[in-house]
């Protein structure tokens, strides 16, 4: 696997701008990093290591500040590193697995390296630099997208709730703004918006928040931390919570999925958490990789009076 590869992959996705402009810059920061590493162990310079690691510096600090411009809706211009990377942590802006790059990165990297001139790295040091800084900027550029997805979507949704149904279990209303949601996406009427399977939830979760932006009592929340057994846990795409009723949101791959038998493992989960009080309901999005929610065969359905399935 080629994560330098796959971090070109990741920024050629994202829509041209600022932020894509930025990444482009930190992936040349990586790139010069990979060639002081190759300089070092092919020349014997060991002070190429440690140039190696200023380059992932630099990459670092680029990715957080691109963070800090789409995720925190901030201008990064003449703000510090430190204060940058001090709200990051402070506010929450980063998803758990994108804070365990980025505390991994600081600690490991970016703090003995900018505060110990004395330092000396050596390549397997620069090597790990390297894969840290990159893994970092890769799992960065998918929540960058789903921030950006999240606020398309949010921008298309009927922001009034004229549309959203009432004086229904919550399972239910869901369900129909997610069939709302898939119908919208097959119409092409989601303006700016190229979700994918990997995109999906952040683009739902801003269209359930736009339909209901006119009611305070619903709250969505992404990769919901969930109870599941005495010691363990799970996470749902998306909760939706009002008053007592909690409905998680699954979002599979309907051409994956359909007829495969791999549904039977999300809908046990689902049925467990229904079971022991986690949620009270639960919507299974299968979503076309066509986008096409169009036939007979892909409409709203209940499989259990608790899990209902949309596509």
């Amino acid at each position: 696997m080629d994560i330098f590869e796959r971090l070109t992959n990741r920024i050629d996705l994202l829509p041209d701008g600022a932020a894509k402009t930025g990444l482009a810059a930190v992936k040349l920061h990586i790139g010069t990093a990979i060639r002081h590493l190759d300089r070092g162990e092919e020349s014997r310079d060991e002070t190429a290591f440690t140039d190696a690691i200023l380059r992932c510096n630099h990459a670092f600090e680029g990715s957080v500040k691109e963070a800090y411009r789409v995720l925190a809706g901030q201008d990064p211009k003449n703000k510090t590193p430190a204060l940058i990377e001090t709200y990051m942590k402070e506010n929450d802006v980063l998803r758990t697995k994108v804070l365990a790059q980025f505390e991994n990165y600081r600690k490991e990297w970016r703090n003995p390296s900018t505060h110990n001139y004395l330092l000396d790295f050596d390549s397997n040091e620069a090597l790990l630099a390297i894969v840290s800084v990159t893994v970092f900027a890769v799992v960065l550029c998918d929540q960058i997208r789903g921030k950006l997805a999240f606020d398309a979507a949010n921008r298309n949704a009927d922001h009034s709730g004229a549309k959203t149904p009432t004086n229904k279990p919550l399972a239910e209303q869901v369900s129909a703004i997610v069939r709302q949601f898939a119908i919208e996406a097959t119409s092409g009427n989601i303006d700016s918006l190229n979700f994918d399977l990997g995109t999906v939830d952040d683009a739902l979760a801003g269209y359930l928040s736009g339909e209901w932006a006119s009611d305070k009592g619903i709250t969505i929340e992404l990769e919901a931390d969930l109870a599941y057994g005495d010691d363990e846990s799970t996470y749902a795409d998306i909760l939706v919570t009002r008053g007592s009723e909690i409905v998680a949101i699954e979002s599979r791959s309907r051409n994956s999925y359909v007829g495969t038998g791999k549904m039977a493992p999300t809908i046990n989960m689902l049925d467990t958490l229904i079971s022991i009080g986690s949620i009270t309901g639960a919507v299974l999005f299968l979503v076309d990789d066509n986008h096409d929610y169009s036939s007979p065969g892909k409409q709203l359905r209940n499989l259990t009076d608790k899990i209902l399935i949309v596509g």
